[in-house]
């Protein structure tokens, strides 16, 4: 080979697997290269077996759980990209097994499977998908797991990730697979070491032949020997590739230049390197129709490892078969940076156009929102630079990131502070919800209200104060206003309904007070005491169902009524609140009856608060007794007027209490003297 052949391309090629037609060694040393060979063989032989004696009664138990993010594959794959790279390797072909139907104890054996049977360079797809469907499922399995933990009404917050009894044994397969990954790689690497030393021999061996004194015939088979045992031999390390390739080639040219070879041997051989390198010439040729350069130029590179491989050519044809295989060269080399000039080109063009979207995002972002108008029309051209920005292609790699951190961060910020109006007034919307509710508890519970005047004005303040409320969340804006203003037309239809008929109703009710109190007044007490607080009792519940009068006569009836009552009180010889203690008594009875002791200690809860509200109601009257000037005569007498009364419902709530107390003495007495009889 000459040295017109020395090509200027833009990447080395240095893959020896092709590389050479002459080889030469003794038996002994093909021995030991056979024996490097088998190196890798019983290295995968060893690790199956060690694999195989794993049995998932030995499986250890973690107390943790690694979720598929976080597992030791990235040091796997570091170790399988060392091994894949290299050309004397096993291709890697995936098994015909459908992953994604098996379960998690089945994913397990078929794993397990894999490392004793199959080569541990041709089974990383099958690991990786194994991996890959093994955690889907995991996750599957968590999230089942935990939507039953919520469906029970537990907090999300509290669920823990539960233990994967599978787990530890899944990652001492995968241990194992890595082990075998990294002596495979070290028996691969001490193979080449081995083929280097017996290359070199060879080399060393041409050397000798070319200054040799042997026959012609014995130096020529000896030397198409030595080819033949260089191409047997496998890879060598990637480092000393070229400088090997170099001292091969420059003693097979010392061979052909100064060896007394046999001038027709010499001219055969010759011939043949040109017919090859023709043949490469025209199979360059045709990368010139291959649409895609970067194919051209990968596939020109594996040409050029051929073409000096080939060897010498008769010295006639020598510049001239050089020249065709160079001007294709030059050719294709300057498609090649063409292609990639044209796609740096593009992507300053990108980067330039993706600077004007950073530029107007951040644009954007300075400007003022004060409404959802302006948050919905922000928001909408933030989006459209989004697709925009999918749209464009790459940029330079080196700016990839800074580019798009740039960009992501205006977005990003944008969204935030969108984030933040949005809850602070999605806040204040449920804030007035609330509000509003409110509104709407109160009207309902006035809507039945017969208290017309009253209120219709407070009626009215709530629907002032309603338009003094800001908005609600939209979906709820119509459900609460149709709930207002269904309570407040109850009411008013309710009012105008009445007062069609007010005056007939006022006046039954006047004809019906009327002769209530006639029969009040008219009435003759028995002597069973009993009846008569009964009959007291209905007068004063008739009294209060008939309803309302017209209001000038209200008062004169309501003073009739009062006289009416009073003077039957004195006919019986008893107060009114004699009655109402005699009525409480006969209530707490109904209690010990029933042996409800839970009710009696709530009236006494009862009794004892009230107590302690109008004894503090006569402190305050008493203290502002001090107070009053001489001039305040009226004032002072309804305040005086207040205690006398406070003091009666005092005495009155103490007997009260002074009968629960009794009741419950009793009650609790006889609950002691049935348990005894029981234990007897």
């Amino acid at each position: 080979m000459d040295n017109h052949e020395n090509l200027n391309l833009n990447e080395e090629i240095g893959n020896e697997s092709s590389q050479g037609n002459v080889s030469g060694t003794s038996a002994n040393k093909q021995e030991e290269h056979k024996t490097a060979k088998d190196v890798t063989n019983n290295v995968v032989k060893k690790d199956k077996a060690t694999s195989t004696n794993i049995s998932k009664s030995e499986r250890k138990s973690d107390e943790f759980v690694i979720l598929p993010e976080e597992d030791d594959s990235e040091n796997i794959e570091t170790q399988e990209d060392e091994i894949d790279d290299d050309t004397d390797v096993q291709g890697d072909e995936q098994n015909n097994i459908d992953y994604s139907s098996l379960s998690k104890e089945e994913l397990l054996v078929v794993l397990n499977q894999l490392l004793r049977e199959k080569p541990v360079s041709s089974i990383k797809r099958d690991v990786e998908e194994i991996k890959k469907h093994y955690y889907r499922l995991r996750n599957d399995e968590i999230e089942s797991i935990k939507n039953k933990f919520i469906a029970t009404g537990e907090d999300e917050i509290n669920f823990e990730v539960p233990k994967d009894t599978d787990e530890a044994y899944f990652k001492e397969l995968l241990e194992d697979y890595r082990k075998l990954r990294t002596d495979y790689a070290e028996a691969l690497e001490k193979m080449k070491e081995d083929n280097l030393a017996l290359k070199k021999e060879i080399i060393d061996k041409i050397g000798v032949l070319a200054n040799g004194e042997e026959s012609l015939n014995n130096t020529f088979n000896e030397f198409k020997e030595l080819q033949q045992k260089w191409n047997e031999i496998g890879a060598v390390p990637h480092s000393e590739s070229k400088d090997l390739w170099h001292s091969y080639n420059l003693q097979v040219e010392r061979f052909y230049d100064y060896i007394k070879i046999n001038k027709e041997l010499r001219d055969l051989d010759f011939k043949k390197n040109l017919e090859y390198k023709i043949e490469l010439c025209e199979k360059a040729e045709s990368l010139m129709l291959e649409p895609n350069i970067v194919d051209a130029y990968k596939k020109l590179q594996e040409y050029h490892n051929k073409w000096r491989e080939i060897g010498p050519v008769p010295l006639t044809n020598r510049e001239e078969i050089w020249e065709r295989f160079q001007v294709i060269t030059r050719e294709i080399n300057k498609r090649h940076q063409e292609h990639f000039i044209k796609i740096k080109e593009e992507r300053e063009m990108n980067l330039k156009q993706k600077e004007v979207l950073c530029q107007q995002a951040e644009a954007i972002l300075k400007m003022e929102r004060n409404s959802f108008k302006d948050w919905n029309e922000q928001t909408r051209q933030i989006l459209d630079l989004q697709k925009m920005w999918k749209s464009i292609g790459m940029v330079p790699a080196s700016l990839n990131t800074p580019i798009y951190t740039r960009f992501r961060e205006s977005c990003n910020k944008f969204f935030e502070e969108k984030k933040e109006y949005f809850l602070k007034i999605r806040e204040e919307q449920n804030n007035n919800l609330q509000l509003k509710l409110d509104l709407c508890v109160q009207a309902e519970s006035m809507q039945n209200s017969t208290d017309w005047k009253k209120t219709t004005d407070a009626f009215l303040k709530l629907q002032k104060k309603w338009k003094t409320i800001g908005t609600v969340p939209q979906k709820q804006n119509d459900v609460i206003w149709k709930r207002f203003r269904a309570a407040c037309n109850h009411f008013f239809e309710a009012k105008s309904e009445f007062f069609k008929n007010r005056q007939d109703e006022l006046n039954e009710n006047m004809i019906a007070k009327e002769k209530l109190i006639s029969e009040i007044e008219n009435y003759e007490p028995s002597d069973d005491h009993a009846k008569n607080v009964e009959k007291i009792k209905e007068f004063q519940n008739k009294w209060t169902e008939i309803g309302f009068v017209a209001f000038k006569v209200k008062e004169k009836l309501q003073k009739d009524y009062r006289e009416a009552i009073d003077q039957l009180y004195k006919k019986l010889n008893m107060s009114k609140d004699v009655v109402d203690i005699t009525k409480y008594r006969e209530r707490m009875d109904i209690y010990a009856e029933g042996k409800e002791l839970e009710k009696l200690r709530k009236e006494r809860s009862y009794i004892i608060q009230k107590m302690k509200t109008i004894e503090n109601d006569i402190a305050l009257w008493e203290n502002n007794l001090s107070f009053f000037s001489g001039s305040a005569g009226d004032l002072l007498k309804d305040v005086k007027k207040k205690l006398e009364k406070a003091h009666e419902e005092l005495d009155n709530l103490a007997e009260k209490k002074k009968i629960i107390d009794l009741t419950e003495r009793d009650v609790k007495k006889q609950i002691k003297e049935e348990k005894d009889d029981n234990d007897k």
